[in-house]
């Protein structure tokens, strides 16, 4: 083989490596696809059948996590808890009371004083043993009755705990009546009104969270590898407005095991901003952002 087709078939393959290795030798990949996407988007759904008694907030309104936002009717479960109460009062009062084993306890030392009167007196003729052992029966009864009192009062007790959670419970079920906020967001759409009968399960408000957006893009998988990818710092331009354009860095915190059409799906957090305090937010789901990643 000559000395230039031997130089020729090398440069050929260096050649060849350099092309095939190209996307992975990038230290950065800039997209223009990307979006914005919510993190939270919660239809908030009725616990427990019944009327829309109250509508607490309506669309637009900034909710709080665990914020009331409609109540149903409730009568019924209200009436329940108040008898969960007495019920428990009564229970106590019960557990609380030990007469029955203190009656116990002197009767059986009275039976046992007069069993040793009349074992004294058979001993010595005066008593016949049929009135001695009448004596003793008497003496082991009062005995027993005490155990029997004991296990009553333990009864009681637990009467009483069972009726503590059986309140509980009734709490628990009032409480569904409640329709809570899941979630720090804004209420955005308003699916049922007041008066309405509704079923749980079935869903009452849209709300969703808007401190945090997730920035959504596909990256190519020619350009680099999707392990590269967890990690990697993200710059995100966002167009605000056309007069304003605000930039923010983050991370990859998600790498989909799904390659789709020689894609990957990732994301990483943003907050979100205002301009003023209490002012709208700036950034909505749906917006394009650009992104540029710098690979680990």
């Amino acid at each position: 083989m000559s000395i230039r087709k031997t130089i020729a078939i090398l440069l050929g393959t260096i050649l060849l490596a350099s092309t095939s290795t190209v996307g992975f030798c990038q230290t950065s990949i800039v997209l223009d696809g990307a979006q914005l996407r919510l993190i939270y988007d919660v239809e908030v759904a009725a616990q427990a059948d019944g009327i829309i008694q109250e509508l607490l907030s309506d669309e637009g309104q900034i909710v709080n996590e665990d914020q009331i936002l409609v109540r149903i009717d409730s009568r019924v479960a209200d009436a329940e808890v108040a008898v969960a109460g007495k019920e428990l009062l009564a229970a106590e009062k019960q557990a609380e009371q030990t007469a029955d084993m203190e009656y116990a306890k002197l009767s059986h030392k009275v039976a046992e004083a007069e069993f040793q009167v009349i074992d004294e007196l058979e001993r010595k003729g005066a008593a016949s043993l049929s009135e001695r052992r009448r004596a003793e029966l008497e003496k082991d009864k009062g005995f027993l009755a005490i155990g029997v009192a004991v296990i009553k009062h333990e009864q009681d007790q637990l009467a009483s705990d069972v009726a503590r959670e059986k309140l509980n419970a009734a709490r628990v079920r009032l409480g569904l009546y409640s329709v809570k906020s899941p979630v720090d967001g804004m209420v955005v759409e308003r699916l049922r009104d007041r008066g309405e009968w509704i079923r749980a399960g079935e869903p009452i408000l849209r709300v969703v969270h808007l401190k945090e957006m997730k920035v959504e893009c596909r990256v190519p998988v020619t350009k680099t590898s999707p392990s590269e990818l967890l990690g990697a710092k993200m710059t995100v331009t966002i167009p605000v407005s056309p007069d304003f354009v605000d930039t923010i860095e983050t991370n990859i915190e998600f790498v989909s095991p799904i390659v789709d059409l020689g894609e990957v799906l990732v994301w990483g957090k943003i907050p979100n901003k205002r301009r003023t305090p209490n002012g709208p937010w700036m950034f909505s789901s749906g917006m394009h952002v650009d992104v540029k990643i710098d690979l680990n």
